[in-house]
Order: structure tokens, then C-alpha cells, then sequence
């Protein structure tokens, strides 16, 4: 929470008492309530902005201000001194409405704070808009469609001190009216993310120390968005990575294309075990496109940031969910990306059948007792019990795979699906009662996710020893880790700047 959203919820607590204690009309008490509400509302309201979250403790503070300012723009007239009369129902009930009407819906949507990244770099980022003409888009009516993709690009950057940061989203109205329309959940639960701040600058220098940087490509899950796992980007690029975070179209929500273009959510892969095997091989192709422009830019940049700066011998992949089976695929098609991880995706497609020699790390929510599921649980995910067996148990025999090729597993005891990315942040009560995370505290599991993000990617991609990925940590004790027979890393000399 914010000081001054902290400062707005005390002075109408402070307001409340004094209406009850009944020296609202007290000159000296008015005097500076009026001094203190004005500033209080003029800070909250100019520096950190207006939230409806807030709504009730505006109409607190004004009240506070404009009963202030009558009393004190009166004739100045001796205290009332007598004690007033003390309802304590009476007291004890508004107590309890303010209470639920100030502070519930602050809890419930608190402004999204990201953990500052613990890298030597600034973080910086840009957006791309790119067109593979090559390829028709199937998934619009318009059979002269190609397929358009956003990319965010994250990475270590030098930014003046005081450098205003970017927002979590550019377009939080917008992605407000997607995300509602996708969960059947009103828009002005997702307006909190418009005051959600980042600690990155948008279109800074690149770091001119190091001559070229590894580069990672990312997909979010069906249904994500490029941004959803900021947490993760910003840790990456601190730590010397450029990452490219995939918007992959009409798969994902809150899509809006350069010329304002919507592209919406399709929903046709949901339990289609086709359309699913079609999904990952286009989020697939998409990787394999953004990582040839990726190569383009780095020959020439237009503006010259990236020009030369990307480490092309150093390319990882990684992904949440349905990102996560695109990495599995991708990495057994394409030999230019030297390390994956999958964050708690089913891999379809073929790859994980495949023995691609590619190190590979494959992140587990903690196990599920399907047994102790409610139907209304079971009914969420569009599936039955026997089915949800089933995959789970598929699930399970494709990581024995992974894990026989060479990979490593990690699971997290107390993340759920939803821990590998930044939904948990958005309300982290209602996500909890909508199972959208475990019982690990959320900040906690991205630190986990974090170190074992950047252990993996400096051993793969490298070459720096590290122990966390060899078993058992101290540190983590609630991560299990398994190795592979062959987890060596495919770059094997140190890194050199």
C-alpha cells in the first residue's frame, strides 16, 4: 500500500473518532483537521492518483475538509466543553461500516507492487509490432489475414536517477474491459493494475559495459498477456539477459495492435485436443519468427540500441502453461535456443518425445489431490474427475520423459498453476478463495521462482557453476529437485563480457 493511501485510510479513522467524540466544532481541532485533510487529499490525488478502490475514504476526507472549513471560516467562538454523549452500538456499528466500506475493497485490490530487482543493471524496455507475411492468420475471418505479433522487450539498461518507470500495462482500460469479458468478472476489478508501477524505463540506453548480452524469448499461458510475468523480466534483465516477452494473438487477452486494432481472445482450444496440438505448433512457429527478427535487429537496429549487442550463441526459451509446452516444442525443432524451461505447462505436441540435447528445466505447481477437489472445482477447468486422472497421470509420465532426456524438476511445494506468473499480485484474497494460488505467500514463491529462473539460465547459457540446481538447498526447502542423466549445460565455456 502506498504512504499516501495509508495516510488517506488513517485521517478518516481519525475523522470518525472525532464525530463520535463530538469536537468537530472545536476551532483549534477543525483548524487542523482542515490543514491535514487538504494535504493528505491534494497528495494522495497528485502524486500516487485517484483509485475507486478509495471511493469511501475520499468522501471521508472532504466531508473532513469541507466541515473543517466551516467551522473555521466562523466566527471563532468558545469549545464546547462538556463531554458528549457516547452511543457505543451506535459507535460500535458505523465503526464496522467504515471498516467494510474503507478497507475492504483496499484489501481486496491492492495497487500491484513489484519487488525491486536485486541485478547490478537498470531495467529498460521497448515494444515491437512485427508481421511474419509469411504466414496466414487462421485464427480471423479474413482469409487475407497474416499473423501479427507484439513483443515486449525487456533489458540492462542505464537510466538517469529520478527516471520516471513505466506502468504495469500501457493500455489498462483496455486490458480492464478484456480480462472481463474473458472471466465474466466487472471491469473495475482489474482498475487497480492502471496504478500498478514497474521498475522499468521505458526506451532507455542499453548498457554500454557489457558488449553483448544472452537473450531469452518468453510465451505466456492461454489467456495470458506479454507483461504477466513482469516479476520474472525485470529479476532477468537486472541480471544482464534481454528478454522477449511473445504476445501470441488471439490466444492471448487485452490485445490491441498498433492501429488500435482489437484482437480477441479465442476460446475454440479450450478441451480440444486438436486445436490444442495446432495451438502449440503456431506459438512454436511464433518463437521461431521472433527470434529471426530478433536476429535482424541485432544486424540493424533502426535505432541503433540493439545493433550488435544480442549474443545470438546464447539464446534461451522459456514459458508459463501453454508457454511452456511451446519451449518443449521449440526446443526439439530449432537448435539455435540452448536452454529451456517449462514453468507448470502440459507439454503437448511431439517434443518432449524427442531427445533434443538442449539442458532443460521443468518447474511443478505442488502435487494436487484430485480426490479432495469439489465438483465445482472439477466443473471450473471444463473437465470431469476421471479426465483430470487421467492428464494428471500423462502429465507425470511426459516429465519422466523430460527428465530422462537429460532435464531437471523442480517442484514447488505450496505454488499453484498460477504462482509462475503475477495474477496472484492482482488480489492475492480473491485469488486465493478462486484457487489461483497455493498457500505459499506469493512474494516468496516469485523469489523462489526467480533464483532457480537465474541459477538454470547462467549454468545453460554461461557456463557458472551453481549447486542449487544439484538437489536439495537449505535455502528452499520447500523445492524438490530431480536431475536428469545428462543436465550438463550446452555452453560450456565461462562467460566472457
Amino acid at each position: 500500500m502506498k504512504v499516501f493511501e495509508i495516510g488517506l485510510l488513517v485521517l478518516g479513522a481519525a475523522w470518525f473518532l472525532i464525530c463520535r467524540l463530538g469536537v468537530q466544532r472545536n476551532w483549534a481541532v477543525a483548524g487542523s483537521t482542515l490543514v491535514v485533510s487538504a494535504l493528505v487529499l491534494g497528495l494522495q490525488l497528485g502524486v500516487e492518483g485517484p483509485r475507486w478502490e478509495l471511493g469511501c475514504a475520499y468522501v471521508l476526507a472532504v466531508n473532513a475538509l469541507l466541515s473543517a472549513l466551516f467551522t473555521v471560516t466562523r466566527e471563532r467562538t468558545v469549545p464546547d466543553r462538556r463531554s458528549p454523549r457516547m452511543h457505543p452500538f451506535r459507535t460500535v456499528g458505523h465503526g464496522l461500516f467504515l471498516v467494510v466500506a474503507v478497507l475492504i475493497p483496499v484489501w481486496l485490490f491492492p495497487v500491484v507492487e513489484f519487488e525491486p530487482p536485486s541485478g547490478p543493471y537498470a531495467v529498460g524496455a521497448v515494444g515491437e509490432f512485427w508481421i511474419d507475411s509469411t504466414r496466414s492468420e487462421n485464427l480471423t475471418s479474413d482469409p487475407n489475414d497474416v499473423r501479427e505479433l507484439l513483443v515486449q522487450l525487456w533489458y540492462p539498461a542505464e537510466v538517469p536517477i529520478g527516471a520516471a518507470t513505466e506502468p504495469y500495462r500501457p493500455d489498462p482500460d483496455e486490458f480492464a474491459q478484456s480480462q472481463a469479458a474473458t472471466t465474466t468478472v466487472a471491469p473495475f476489478a482489474f482498475k487497480s493494475l492502471a496504478a500498478a508501477k514497474t521498475h522499468t524505463v521505458a526506451g532507455a540506453k542499453l548498457a554500454s559495459h557489457v558488449q553483448r548480452f544472452p537473450l531469452l524469448l518468453f510465451s505466456h499461458g492461454y489467456g495470458g498477456h506479454r507483461f504477466q510475468n513482469t516479476f520474472q523480466f525485470e529479476e532477468l534483465a537486472s541480471h544482464g539477459f534481454i528478454v522477449a516477452s511473445i504476445e501470441h494473438s488471439y490466444s492471448a487477452t487485452g490485445t490491441i495492435f498498433p492501429d488500435g486494432r482489437p484482437a480477441p481472445f479465442d476460446t475454440s482450444a479450450v478441451n480440444s485436443p486438436e486445436r490444442e496440438i495446432e495451438m502449440v505448433h503456431r506459438w512454436s512457429e511464433d518463437a521461431r519468427f521472433v527470434l529471426d527478427r530478433l536476429v535482424v535487429l541485432n544486424a540493424r537496429d533502426p535505432e541503433g540500441r540493439f545493433t550488435g549487442r544480442i549474443d545470438l550463441s546464447r539464446v534461451g526459451y522459456f514459458g508459463h502453461s501453454f508457454g511452456g509446452a511451446s519451449v518443449v516444442e521449440t526446443l526439439a525443432k530449432d537448435s539455435r535456443f540452448k536452454a529451456g524451461i517449462d514453468m507448470d505447462g502440459f507439454p503437448f505436441g511431439d517434443g518432449w518425445k524427442s531427445a533434443f540435447p538442449q539442458p532443460m528445466l521443468e518447474f511443478r505447481s505442488g502435487p494436487i489431490d484430485i480426490e479432495k477437489l469439489s465438483d465445482r472445482q472439477i466443473a471450473a477447468e471444463h473437465t470431469t474427475r476421471p479426465k483430470l486422472r487421467e492428464l494428471y497421470a500423462e502429465f507425470g509420465r511426459r516429465g519422466e520423459a523430460l527428465l530422462a532426456n537429460g532435464g531437471v524438476q523442480a517442484v514447488l511445494d505450496g505454488a499453484a498453476h498460477s504462482d509462475f506468473s503475477d495474477l496472484p499480485l492482482w488480489s492475492p484474497p480473491l485469488t486465493r478463495l478462486a484457487h489461483l494460488h497455493g498457500p505459499g505467500e506469493p512474494r516468496r514463491l516469485h523469489h523462489i521462482i526467480n533464483a532457480y529462473t537465474l541459477a538454470f539460465f547462467d549454468h545453460a547459457l554461461r557456463g557458472e557453476p551453481t549447486q542449487l540446481l544439484a538437489g536439495p538447498s537449505p535455502d528452499y526447502p520447500d523445492v524438490h529437485v530431480r536431475v536428469g542423466r545428462r543436465a550438463a549445460p550446452v555452453i560450456q565455456e565461462p562467460h566472457k563480457p
